[in-house]
């Protein structure tokens, strides 16, 4: 049984039409949708088990900031962020769809670094990954593929000593490319 739910439950698209949009989210439900472009989204699912491994249950998530903001998160302090599109590599071994819904949520308690960034500005796009590579290494692959800068140094990266785990500032082109490579890069051998 694998250790995290199957990728197919997830949201499959979001349709911005303008601010009476509707978003799918993974649970499911609906939302409204933040004005912005539209990006198809492909979700990736390779379980991978035995010699390879766990699958590595990530997602990731994205959120338009529309202008140059200061936020204060957490324990990294002031940040800022120039406008355009964030995204955020994490985890959830169990409840994945629940974590990614609470990233799509403004109101929450602000427990980690991504909350302080999606109570702002709350997360519209989300994908799943299930390959080889761990949080960091597949932000380091995103950011790679959307030919991109990483986010502040450190964000979520609270357990590690990667760099961070936040991609951007990203265009809207740049973004569907990152998202579309998430099944390329879950169907690539372990290494």
């Amino acid at each position: 049984m694998p250790l995290c739910a199957p990728a197919e439950d997830a949201a499959q698209a979001v349709s911005d039409g303008g601010a009476g949009a509707r978003r799918r989210t993974c649970d499911g439900g609906t939302g409204a949708a933040h004005s912005a472009s539209h990006v198809e989204l492909d979700t990736a699912r390779t379980m991978r088990s035995g010699a390879d491994g766990p699958p590595s249950c990530l997602y990731v998530v994205a959120a338009w900031v529309p202008q140059r903001e200061t936020i204060a998160v957490g324990s990294l302090g002031p940040v800022e962020f120039a406008r355009g599109w964030y995204a955020y590599v994490g985890s959830a071994r169990r409840a994945r769809h629940a974590r990614v819904a609470r990233h799509m949520r403004q109101a929450k308690p602000l427990r980690w670094h991504a909350d302080y960034l999606f109570a702002r500005h709350p997360a519209t796009r989300s994908g799943l990954y299930d390959g080889p590579l761990d949080e960091c290494g597949l932000a380091g692959r995103l950011l790679e593929v959307a030919g991109a800068a990483r986010g502040p140094a450190g964000f979520g990266a609270g357990d590690c000593r990667c760099g961070g785990h936040l991609v951007g500032p990203l265009s809207a082109a740049q973004l569907r490319g990152m998202f579309a490579s998430l099944a390329v890069l879950a169907a690539e051998p372990a290494t």
